[in-house]
Formats: C-alpha cells, sequence, structure tokens
C-alpha cells in the first residue's frame, strides 16, 4: 500500500508493508512505523473501537466516522490522550466515557458535542 498527502506527489508517498502502520500527521507529513501492527489496530473489523494514548484530534475523527457525531472539544483539552475500548457501546456511552477521562462535560445537540472542562461555564 502506497499512502501519501493528497496535496502531494506520488513519488514523495511511503510505502507500508504487510505489519506496517501508517500516520499523516499534521503538515501532510507521513509517517511508517515498521512492522507494529497488533490486535488492537484489527479491532475494528471485530466491531471495536480501541484508543491506545490517542491524541483528542484522532478521537474526534474516530467518533465522527463511528457514530457520524460532531465532536467539538475545548481547545484547552486538545493536547491530552486517551487510552479506552468501546464494543457495542452507544455514542451516548463512548461520548461520557470520552469526558470522564478527559475530566469534560458532555453537551450534546443533534448530531454534534461539545465537550469543556467540568465547571466551566460555556
Amino acid at each position: 500500500v502506497s499512502m501519501r498527502p493528497s496535496s502531494t506527489s506520488a513519488a514523495s508517498g511511503v510505502v507500508l508493508n504487510a505489519g506496517d502502520n501508517g500516520i499523516l500527521g499534521n503538515g501532510d507529513e507521513v509517517v511508517a512505523r515498521r512492522g507494529v501492527v497488533g490486535d488492537d489496530d484489527l479491532a475494528w473489523m471485530r466491531g471495536r473501537l480501541v484508543f491506545r494514548n490517542a491524541p483528542v484530534p484522532e478521537v474526534i475523527a474516530s467518533v465522527k466516522r463511528w457514530y457520524g457525531i460532531e465532536l467539538k472539544v475545548d481547545p484547552s483539552l486538545m493536547n491530552r490522550h486517551i487510552t479506552a475500548t468501546f464494543e457495542g457501546e452507544s455514542a451516548s456511552g463512548v461520548l461520557e466515557v470520552i469526558g470522564l477521562v478527559l475530566g469534560a462535560d458532555v453537551e450534546v445537540s443533534g448530531d454534534s458535542a461539545m465537550l469543556a472542562p467540568t465547571g466551566r461555564t460555556r
């Protein structure tokens, strides 16, 4: 598999082999981690959503992809990381756990949710 940001040429991509993991970082940087794929990386195939020290932006993207929820997070929480595993939980259950892990209140409105530090006036 070849992985590259859409804004660059094919020649600047990274080739991933079996067991490799590719990450697209800020600034269109592509990083290949060789031979690191494990059970957690394949959990989605069994309906499990797994975060291992995942940065909040990764969690936001996964919540959108899995549950269709636009998750907005207070900037003061964006540099935190989450470790959690979800299997068959409802969207509200997942949001509740994420809020607890981040020390945040969750406010849901339709298909969007806002997380702000607990007790902060919004």
